[in-house]
């Protein structure tokens, strides 16, 4: 009884200051990954038609052929930035002189 009565009090010291610490953590967005590595950011707010608002990044590049990325069922626009320059696929393509949409986030 005493064991148990220790590991469910362990468990709950962990859970409160996981708890805690997530609810305070800054999560960048994909537009301030994109600002970090100094490369030119837009965001379109667009409004689906039961009201979801998405907002699109977009690595504009006037020089270069447009390209859209989309990502998969539970991802957003970060997974094409969050490795950093040279070695995310949309800051490479920015690189190689071509414009990218990144597809949506749900906010």
């Amino acid at each position: 009884m005493k064991h148990r009565l220790e590991r469910e009090f362990i468990f709950l010291i962990l859970f409160v200051t996981t708890s805690y610490h997530i609810g305070s953590a800054h999560i960048d967005t994909p537009e301030d990954i994109i600002k970090r590595e100094n490369y030119p950011v837009e965001t379109h707010a667009v409004e689906t038609e039961d009201g979801y608002i998405l907002s699109v990044p977009r690595l504009p590049n006037p020089s270069g052929f447009p390209v859209f990325l989309q990502h998969g069922l539970l991802c957003s626009a970060g997974d094409w930035v969050v490795n950093g320059k040279n070695r995310s696929l949309g800051n490479v393509q920015h690189s190689y002189n071509y414009g990218n949409s990144s597809s949506v986030i749900i906010e």
